[in-house]
């Protein structure tokens, strides 16, 4: 009777213990919580420009006798399929300048692993006669496995470049 006493008593005490799961942090699964996740969706908030180009190409500067009228363009891997552009520009920036572009409505990145752009404009009126300069252009890759989610990314190329604030869902 107490060899089974004793059966049951383990039984119950295993079958409790393996009943118990630890909550992990957000991003981790894993019996130990140490299983990183890839987010099925990353939403950008904002984007900051804190660096680009003084001048053209042909090293003119991007407008006569002053500095670029700069906008930003979130793109796909294409530069042509543009998920967002902003509807405001910040007049004669200065090209070691920080400028922030707020969405009104966040940015949300169905494809984390995949590479965007971010794009740098100048603002000449964006008609056929005088279209807007390109200034430069950022890839980035949002989700970067190891990065311990970080809640702004730093991405460069050239002389762009740009912080980009995020958010991660599981």
């Amino acid at each position: 009777m107490k060899k089974l006493y004793f059966l049951v008593t383990a039984i119950i005490a295993l079958l409790s213990f393996s009943g118990c799961q630890k909550t992990c942090e957000d991003g981790y699964t894993g019996s130990n919580c140490d299983v990183e996740k890839t987010p099925v969706k990353m939403t950008i908030t904002k984007v900051t420009v804190k660096s680009f180009a003084a001048n053209d190409p042909n090293g003119s500067q991007w407008d006569i006798g002053n500095s670029g009228d700069i906008y930003i363009a979130i793109t796909g891997e294409s530069t042509t399929n543009e998920i967002w552009r902003a509807t405001t520009y910040y007049e004669d920036a200065a090209a070691t300048g920080s400028y922030s572009f707020n969405p009104t409505t966040p940015i949300d990145i169905l494809y984390p692993t995949m590479t965007y752009n971010v794009v740098l404009y100048d603002n000449d009126g964006g008609t056929f006669i005088n279209p807007d300069d390109q200034m430069g252009v950022v890839p980035f890759k949002p989700y970067q496995s190891g990065s311990l989610f970080p809640s702004v990314l730093t991405f460069s190329s050239g002389s762009m470049s740009v912080d980009v604030a995020v958010t991660y869902a599981w």
